[in-house]
Parts: C-alpha cells; sequence; structure tokens
C-alpha cells in the first residue's frame, strides 16, 4: 500500500505532482497484475513444474476429428465388440411352456417344434483347491529297511502356495499396479486366503529373479533402437525420497528405482552409458554427462 507521508509530500507539491505519482504506482501495479496473470496460466504443459501442481482441475479436452454430418457413436459397418453366441455352452438350462396362454390347454406330452436361445457368460464360483501330495512307504521284503518315494521338486515344505496363485500376485501387483494391501484384501475376499504382505513380496521377488533373462533382452532391443525416451520422476520407498527411471521407446520400456537421481542412477540402468541413438528428455543436466549420443 502506498505511504500516507508521500501522498501527502505530493499533494503539497501541486497536482502535477499527485498525478505523477499515481501513474508511477499504477504502472507498477500493472506490471505486477501481468506477471501473476502470467505465471496463473502455467502448467505441466507449458512449463517446467510438475504434474502434480496443476491441481484437481483438469482442462476441458476437444476433438481435433473436423466437424460431420454423422452421428456420434459407432458407425454402420464397423466392427463390434460384443459377446457371440457359443455352439459348445459349459452348461444348458432348458424351460418347457405347461400350458397354452391362449385356451390353457396341457403342454406336458406336446413334441418340441424348436427353440429360442440366450446365452449368460458368468465366472464359476471362486474357491482354492487343495492338493495333497503322498509318498508312499514300503518295507523291503529282504532287507526289511523302509523304503519311500519322493516328492515333486516343486513341493518342498509341508504346506505351500501352488503355482497358479505364485504367478497371479506379480500380475495384480505389478501388472495391474495394486498395492500390496489391496492384493491381501482381494485374496481374503475372493478366495477366503489370508496372505501376509510379505508373503506377496518374497513371491514377487522370486519371480523377479526367473525374469534375467527378459530384462537382457530388453535392454538389448532398447540400445539398438535409434531413439529412446528417457525420464526420471520421484516416489516414496519405505518413506524416503527415490527415483523411478525410464528408458522407453514404442515397443518396449524399462524401469529400474533407484536412491539417486543423477548419473548414479542412470549409470545403474546400464542404458545410458552404452547408448549412441538419439536421448529424448526434458534437458536436465546430467544427462549432458553422456557424450556417445546425441541429446
Amino acid at each position: 500500500m502506498m505511504d500516507r507521508k508521500i501522498i501527502l509530500d505530493a499533494y503539497k507539491k501541486g497536482p502535477e505532482a499527485v498525478i505523477s505519482l499515481f501513474e508511477e504506482t499504477f504502472s507498477k501495479l500493472e506490471k505486477r497484475i501481468q506477471e501473476l496473470e502470467h505465471a496463473s496460466k502455467k502448467n505441466s504443459t507449458n512449463s517446467h513444474k510438475p504434474p502434480s501442481t496443476d491441481g484437481l482441475r483438469k482442462p476441458i479436452t476437444k476433438s481435433l476429428r473436423k466437424p460431420s454430418n454423422r452421428q456420434t457413436g459407432g458407425q454402420l459397418g464397423h466392427k463390434g465388440h460384443t459377446l457371440h453366441l457359443t455352439t459348445t455352452p459349459d452348461h444348458t438350462i432348458t424351460y418347457s411352456p405347461t400350458h397354452c396362454t391362449c385356451c390353457n390347454t396341457s403342454l406336458h406330452h406336446e413334441p418340441v417344434k424348436g427353440y429360442r436361445i440366450r446365452q449368460v457368460y458368468d465366472l464359476p464360483p471362486i474357491q482354492i483347491e487343495v492338493t495333497e501330495h503322498k509318498v508312499e512307504q514300503k518295507e523291503c521284503p529282504y532287507c526289511h529297511s523302509i523304503q519311500e518315494s519322493q516328492f515333486p521338486s516343486t513341493v518342498s515344505r509341508s504346506v505351500q502356495y501352488g503355482p497358479n496363485i505364485k504367478r497371479l500376485i506379480p500380475y495384480l501387483t505389478h501388472y495391474q499396479c495394486i498395492s500390496l494391501k489391496r492384493t491381501k484384501e482381494f485374496f481374503q475376499d475372493c478366495f477366503g486366503l489370508s496372505i501376509s504382505e510379505g508373503t506377496l513380496v518374497n513371491h514377487t521377488q522370486a519371480f523377479a529373479s526367473q525374469l534375467q533373462l527378459f530384462v537382457q533382452e530388453a535392454k538389448e532391443k532398447i540400445l539398438q533402437s535409434s531413439v529412446v525416451h528417457f525420464d526420471e520422476t520421484g516416489m516414496r520407498v519405505e518413506g524416503k525420497t527415490h527415483w523411478l527411471h525410464t528408458a522407453s521407446t514404442p515397443e518396449v520400456t524399462l524401469q529400474h528405482i533407484h536412491a539417486k537421481r543423477g548419473k548414479e542412477a542412470m549409470d545403474a540402468g546400464e542404458i545410458l552409458p552404452a547408448f549412441s541413438g538419439i536421448a529424448m528428455h526434458d534437458g536436465w543436466k546430467p544427462y549432458d554427462v553422456f557424450t556417445d549420443c546425441r541429446h
């Protein structure tokens, strides 16, 4: 706010001094308003501001298609995606008319003239199956030693989870991106099975150890690409800030989490140090350390 003493001093000097003072003040205010309006229009799409600063309001999307006389929705002749009648249903339920609705004559002993069919796609009752493995013990009739068969190598404990459950865990937690807590709730709600979060993590790590060959093949495919997109974003791991680093092409995306954001983490990703194509990124300075590729 303008100081009262400054206004009185200008008043004593005459009208021109007052006008000059207010012109100078208004000029500063207009400049400040323009700066604030410009800043308020910035978001993650037109500046370096992160998406988290955009707030809950989302811009109204506008179609890039040119207007036409066609109605909205599926067009005549387009390939639809819907259920189809199958010729091999798992179950069939037949409903017979009991009497004529016109004259009330019984139809119990009349031959069938035809059918109308409707089908319902649904899931069967979901329940856990328990398979018991038993190895027989026998006594040798000659030396009287007790001999027994061997359990399969995949059955190593007295009670354990089977391969289908083990496969479902990483599918839910990593492909469908469901949290450990909600994955645990899923097994409890759908199967009545209580699985601890620690068990979920252990099975996920065991599954990850089987993917090393696939990960190496993915890295080689990315390194052979002419253009690769790189980025990193902050995330919380056990209450601490870590960074999710990505290297992606239209066909393959590799992600790894690291406690650091810069060169140390990029080296750990094993892509940028060996990449010689075009690296697309946001211009963050540590990327410039890698000189074998174009930026």
